[in-house]
């Protein structure tokens, strides 16, 4: 298995206006993750900490050119949707899911998952 992150990895985070994705979003900026976007249904125009939030992971990738999804929804909030929304916005994009996902196919499209 290759590693597909790297410093030039541009994030995406979904669920980033909740407990985790906030959490987890200033984490990853304090070791120096680019991210990018955030992305929540009905808080598009808005930021957390600066990062734009968008209400499409299509519309973030759109105005930033991120390539990566990093999901912290929880399940009864349509976790599995928010993984479909990333396979359906592009081919380059590989969502990371906080719980118990595995390797998968949607829709045609090879997704990958690493579990954190």
């Amino acid at each position: 298995m290759s590693i597909r992150v790297n410093k030039n990895t541009k994030v995406i985070v979904q669920g980033i206006t909740g407990r985790s994705g906030r959490f987890h979003t200033e984490q990853c900026v304090d070791y120096g993750t680019q991210i990018v976007a955030g992305a929540v249904p009905g808080k598009g125009g808005t930021d957390v900490n600066g990062i734009p939030v968008f209400d499409t992971v299509a519309q973030g990738i759109a105005e930033t050119g991120a390539d990566t999804s990093l999901i912290f929804v929880p399940a009864r909030f349509n976790a599995a949707d928010s993984i479909m929304e990333a396979a359906d916005a592009g081919d380059l994009v590989y969502p990371f899911a906080k719980t118990g996902f595995e390797r998968g196919n949607a829709n045609g499209k090879s997704i990958k998952f690493i579990l954190i």
